[in-house]
């Protein structure tokens, strides 16, 4: 796999990780939820990485090991989530590349498997009625993925 440009779509069929925390090892909803760090971004991204170009050690050094586990998701089975119950103004959750952001300087990102850097787009969508309740569908949605598929401890 290569890299594409920011915003372009990761490849059909493609593995992500997100790391998260949790003390018994499953994947809470709320590992999906934007930070207000991803909320503030042009476009809006959950931080997320390529397994094909980021070992799961090399995106825990990136975020300086905040998290305790990774878990793995398939960008086909992310793009096909729809929110229950459903709202055709809604659009799917997307995963698009991403500049890596080095946390302390604000600028890109030079180590190891930064490259893989990419993001879940749509999770932060407004001007719906039911907006939180549609979210919070997709976060519980995505964490029952993330627990279906296989986790490891960081």
């Amino acid at each position: 796999m290569q890299r594409g440009n920011d915003g372009d779509k990761l490849p059909a069929g493609a593995l992500i990780l997100r790391l998260f925390k949790s003390s018994d090892g499953t994947v809470p909803p709320e590992a999906f939820q934007l930070s207000a760090k991803d909320k503030q971004q042009d476009v809006p991204r959950l931080s997320t990485s390529a397994e094909a170009l980021c070992t799961r050690a090399q995106a825990h050094a990136i975020t300086q090991r905040r998290y305790t586990h990774a878990c793995s998701l398939n960008v086909d089975d992310v793009r096909a989530l729809r929110p229950d119950p459903d709202d055709p103004r809604m659009r799917s959750p997307d995963v698009e590349w991403e500049t890596a952001l080095d946390p302390s300087s604000g600028q890109p990102c030079t180590q190891p498997g930064a490259e893989g850097h990419c993001g879940i787009t749509e999770l932060d969508q407004g001007g719906l009625a039911n907006i939180k309740a549609l979210r919070k569908s997709l976060y519980r949605q995505l964490a029952r993925l993330a627990n279906d598929r296989a986790r490891a401890t960081l």
